[in-house]
């Protein structure tokens, strides 16, 4: 081999150890990344869950309210009350 051979081949080598190197980086950022992508996943589903558990109890707090002021509006009818 002449050495103008040997000195492209040593780049070439050297090359390929850096875009190896900067694969290795990129596959740890992206994992990095995915895991953080799945934290916020799950943060935003426990969010959604337990607002949603808790429009279901005020929703059913309203229609118990709204169900005892019906029956106390009728109570108060029956005995000559008169809605404004």
């Amino acid at each position: 081999m002449k050495a103008v051979e040997l000195e492209i081949y040593s780049k070439s080598r050297e090359e390929i150890k850096n875009l190896k190197k900067q694969i290795e980086e990129l596959k740890k950022l992206n994992s990095e990344l995915e895991q953080k992508v799945q934290d916020i996943y799950g943060a935003y589903q426990t969010l959604q869950y337990t607002f949603r558990g808790r429009c279901q109890v005020y929703s059913s707090e309203i229609v118990k309210l709204r169900q005892e002021i019906d029956m106390l509006k009728t109570e108060l009818r029956v005995r000559g009350w008169e809605e404004r």
